[in-house]
């Protein structure tokens, strides 16, 4: 039995010598480190490392890619300090266009409807004419009689004879009184002066009181009732630019009256 077991484990020790050596082939599942390496691809291209050298790639590594962000930061300080920029401008915006006010349409001043002026004298009839064809209103432009009826007037006493009373007038130009009429007719009053007549004594006394603050000292105050014709001017659809004719031409008209064409309310005008 001895014997048999002898030889039994002679020939199990030559068996596991003879597969360590190779002699009797490989199994396919032989799990040694230099068969696995030799059925991987590109065997040539592993290489084998001790661990203490394989931490040191990784290192290295670490120390390029901080190198590499010193790099970048000290490249954008230089480009800040050009003055230069790498962001680029940001094309969207949420900000709406501002809506441009709308212009508005100049008004035009509107023509004027009617404009009445007087009442002048039949005196000074030709004169205003010729002044007042300048504006060129054609048949824009009426001329309308105004008869008068007044009980108080306004007059300086008779001079005695013509001469005294143009050398009246010329003293009431001088001072700029415009609104007179020298009296004619076989009276008391014969070559004197009419400053006005006036419906009420209150409007007279008014006129009086202007009279004298321009310098006219002999002028007095009469209830008479007197009737005379007068004449006034009518103007119709007067444009700007006809106004502004009419204003340059006014301050040489003798003193008048303005109103609207159906308002008989005045205001004196000198």
């Amino acid at each position: 039995m001895l014997r048999f077991l002898f030889w039994l484990l002679l020939a199990a020790n030559a068996g596991l010598a003879a597969f360590q050596m190779g002699w009797l082939g490989h199994w396919t599942l032989d799990t040694r480190e230099p068969e696995r390496l030799k059925q991987q691809h590109h065997v040539n291209l592993l290489k084998q490392v001790s661990a203490s050298a394989a931490s040191t790639p990784a290192a290295d590594s670490a120390d390029t890619d901080a190198a590499k962000t010193d790099a970048e930061g000290e490249k954008k300080a230089e480009t800040k300090a050009d003055g230069k920029t790498d962001t680029k401008p940001d094309t969207k915006t949420d900000a709406k266009p501002e809506a441009k006010p709308e212009a508005k349409a100049e008004k035009k001043p509107e023509p004027l409807a009617c404009m009445e002026i007087g009442n002048f004298q039949q005196s000074d009839l030709a004169k205003v004419e010729e002044k007042l064809r300048t504006l060129g209103l054609g048949d824009r432009q009426t001329r309308v009689n105004i008869s008068e009826t007044a009980t108080h007037m306004v007059y300086i006493p008779s001079q005695g004879s013509k001469e005294g009373a143009d050398k009246k007038v010329g003293e009431l130009k001088r001072i700029g009184v415009g609104d007179y009429f020298v009296i004619q007719d076989q009276s008391a009053l014969k070559w004197g002066i009419s400053l006005g007549v006036f419906k009420t004594e209150e409007a007279a006394k008014q006129h009086l009181a202007q009279l004298n603050n321009k310098g006219v000292r002999t002028a007095r105050i009469m209830p008479r009732a007197v009737s005379s014709t007068r004449f006034a001017f009518q103007f119709r659809q007067v444009t700007a630019d006809e106004q502004a004719k009419w204003d340059s031409i006014k301050a040489s008209l003798p003193a008048f009256d303005t109103r609207s064409c159906q308002d008989n309310k005045t205001t004196r005008q000198q």
